[in-house]
């Protein structure tokens, strides 16, 4: 038995060789609940990575499909009995095909030529604003290109709020701390955060300084590589860790703040990612400097809100917040804090909502089909808002009220804390 692709970091196909076939993974996975098939499930995907591991199955599209169709929801690894790292395994496989069958040339110019670089970023919120102006999605229906229509259809839904205007050139730098200094710490400003969600970025930096932080967000920052990683990409994820490692040498900061939950996860795994590289060391220490924002922040007492009644929220765990990093009271005890908010939980709520990066254009179908239970649970909360610590989250979070006709407003939980505190101190 000679495995076709080599673990990384003492997880994957060794590590899958314990998976006991016990079928509890099924009752957790998104996918295996819409779908209803074995290749479809976590246990599924542990025997076909294994049958390619031991050069019993092809690499094949069929093969790459049932992988892609993963959300990385870590809900199967968390379940899983026997300490199985399914995701790692997933990633693992989809890095082996990946090097055979290579990136196809959409996600490649995506993923490694324009998400890393700010500029070129820029350049592409410019052609969106465009393609908004000109109303091409109307035009895409005119044509007949019935096959990428739900993808169309998400796409625009995705894009059709979303500002662009990009937060970096407003944050890179150093913002002194207010009141009294409690210390310095790094701002880690994720791509999607500091694009889609500009506002998020922001009120986290000012919260921080209101905290009594020093905050510094150092240029040079790239992508964290979790979109590469996902991909199968580990070589490419590797070089922008490494970027990123360079760009805080610097800094002189205690930690490491992210108000991104994926960014978040995948920053404490630099350690792992790096293991046996030459800046293996740096990335160790990195990695335990990583703190989500909702660890380090307090809401002070703010002002009731006018009006009697309590502003009612509900709350969506991330996956990679609630189960990749263990963060499930920290963001709600925040929310808790705040002046007449009334904090209501929805069943399921660390359940995944479907968005998963670009998943959602990649498997448009199955994920609205995910995002419908997602949103059922929310609406039955009768919630005004509903938070959540990850701005893939926020976009298909946001996307679902549209297409289920919701007055409901999507937020991370800084935006609330911030607002809060704003208008106490203009009280």
């Amino acid at each position: 038995m000679t495995a076709t692709f080599k673990a990384q970091n003492g997880f994957g196909y060794p590590d899958s060789l314990r998976c006991l076939r016990c079928g509890l993974c099924l009752a957790v996975c998104p996918t295996y609940r819409e779908r209803g098939l074995e290749p479809a499930s976590p246990r599924g995907r542990v025997a076909l990575a294994q049958a390619f591991a031991e050069g019993r199955l092809k690499a094949t599209a069929g093969l790459e499909e049932h992988l892609a169709a993963c959300l990385d929801c870590l809900a199967c690894t968390a379940m899983c009995p026997a300490g199985v790292r399914i995701d790692a395994l997933v990633q693992e496989s989809r890095g082996a095909l990946a090097q055979r069958r290579g990136l196809p040339f959409l996600k490649r110019v995506a993923l490694k030529q324009v998400l890393p670089h700010p500029w070129r970023r820029g350049v592409a919120a410019q052609a969106v604003r465009l393609y908004r102006r000109l109303g091409i999605l109307a035009q895409t229906r005119t044509l007949g290109l019935k096959r990428w229509q739900p993808t169309w259809d998400i796409a625009h839904g995705l894009l059709a709020s979303v500002p662009l205007d990009g937060a970096r050139p407003r944050l890179e730098g150093t913002h002194p701390a207010q009141g009294e200094a409690k210390g310095r710490v790094g701002f880690f400003l994720g791509c999607l955060q500091g694009l889609a969600f500009p506002q998020v970025a922001q009120a986290s930096v000012a919260l921080l300084q209101r905290q009594g932080y020093e905050v510094v967000v150092p240029p040079g920052l790239t992508c964290c590589g979790k979109p590469l990683a996902a991909h199968g990409d580990l070589a490419g994820a590797r070089e922008q860790a490494r970027k990123n490692l360079r760009a805080f040498a610097s800094a002189g900061v205690e930690a490491i703040v992210t108000d991104c939950a994926t960014c978040g996860d995948f920053l404490q795994g630099y350690g792992r990612l790096l293991e046996g590289d030459e800046m293996a060391g740096e990335a160790r220490e990195f990695s335990g400097q990583v703190q989500d924002i909702s660890c380090l922040l307090s809401c002070s007492p703010g002002p009731a809100r006018d009006g009697g009644k309590p502003l009612r929220v509900t709350y969506h765990d991330p996956c990679h917040l609630a189960r990749g990093q263990g963060l499930r009271e920290e963001p709600r005890r925040l929310l808790r804090s705040i002046p007449g908010l009334e904090l209501v939980e929805m069943a399921e709520s660390d359940g995944c909502c479907g968005g998963a990066g670009t998943y959602n254009l990649e498997h448009p179908e199955l994920s609205l089909g995910i995002l419908k239970r997602k949103m059922e649970n929310i609406a039955a909360t009768g919630a005004a808002v509903v938070a959540s610590g990850c701005p893939g989250c926020l976009l298909q979070l946001r996307l679902g009220a549209q297409r289920h006709g919701l007055a409901l407003r999507v937020a991370h939980p800084v935006e609330l804390i911030e607002e809060s505190l704003a208008a106490s101190s203009s009280s």
